[in-house]
């Protein structure tokens, strides 16, 4: 039965992953009641066992607000690449993302 069972591999593997930072912290907040997400855990779950992982964290913030600016230098200092755009005020007083630009990812 052993001879099924995966083996690791022979060399690193190459993981990416791309968080959406808003649609996490409301899944953590509907699900568990709180707004608590350890980046830093998370990170080391995903290198474990020897992956080479490219982590890109996707942000908006409000440039005003500076515990937002806070925490998307510290995704940067935990090893995430941070891309962040501000949020856009619109004349109604509401507020959106500005993702409107032509993504190039780099690999």
């Amino acid at each position: 039965m052993d001879e099924f069972a995966p083996k690791p591999p022979q060399r690193f593997w190459r993981v990416g992953v791309f968080i959406d930072v808003q649609n996490i912290y409301m899944c953590v907040k509907s699900i568990f009641g709180h707004t608590k997400i350890n980046y830093k855990v998370l990170r080391d779950f995903l290198t474990r066992n020897g992956a080479l992982v490219k982590m890109v964290a996707f942000t908006c913030y409000d440039p005003e607000n500076r515990s937002q600016v806070d925490f998307m230098h510290a995704l940067a200092m935990m090893g995430y690449r941070v891309v962040a755009k501000p949020l856009k005020r619109l004349p109604t007083a509401a507020s959106k993302p500005a993702w409107t630009w032509k993504w190039r990812w780099r690999f």
